[in-house]
């Protein structure tokens, strides 16, 4: 969008992820993406459901940026074991599983926080919330759980309460909730 959101173009898919069935096939491919801007590029967090055909990884959070050339964007570039590239081949994850009963990573909310003077992720796993910081977008500190699930997503039943989607306000400090 060039007009504050008003009216959009439709670019298309833009990131795939690294093995994705043709879609209605089960959930495969990238989503839930968290996108901040940094030094002249967006850099966008998303999850890479792997079809386990082609790439076998568990379900964790990759990194995509492009740059910002004034009313457009630059081409897409993916974090990879080699550096940034324009092929999603060899993705290099930056949020990974904790633990085995961890399950997976989903749902990256980033955001920088002004006392921290560090940018601060929060996630969710099969056993609860946890959250890690950076300075440069690609390196994470360890992680921190700051809210533990009263049972394993996986154990949920029907009827049962349902804890996901995290995200970080600050509340009292900024005019509005999207900032």
């Amino acid at each position: 969008s060039l007009d504050g959101g008003l009216t959009w173009k439709d670019l298309g898919p833009v990131i795939k992820g690294d093995d994705y069935l043709f879609p209605g096939t089960k959930i495969t491919g990238a989503g839930e993406p968290s996108a901040v801007i940094k030094d002249g590029y967006v850099y966008v967090y998303y999850v890479d459901w792997s079809a386990q055909t082609k790439a076998f990884h568990p379900d964790q959070i990759y990194l995509a940026r492009t740059k910002i050339l004034g009313d457009s964007l630059g081409v897409i570039e993916f974090y990879t074991s080699g550096g940034f590239s324009t092929t999603e081949a060899n993705l290099q994850a930056v949020i990974t599983v904790p633990s085995e009963n961890a399950g997976y990573v989903s749902l990256p909310s980033v955001s920088f926080n002004k006392d921290l003077s560090q940018y601060i992720m929060i996630y969710e796993t099969n056993l609860g919330f946890l959250s890690q910081t950076s300075t440069d977008l690609i390196n994470w500190k360890d992680p921190k759980t700051i809210f533990t699930f009263p049972q394993a997503q996986s154990q949920r039943e029907s009827g049962d309460i349902w804890h996901s989607y995290p995200t970080l306000l600050s509340e009292t400090t900024e005019e509005n909730d999207q900032t």
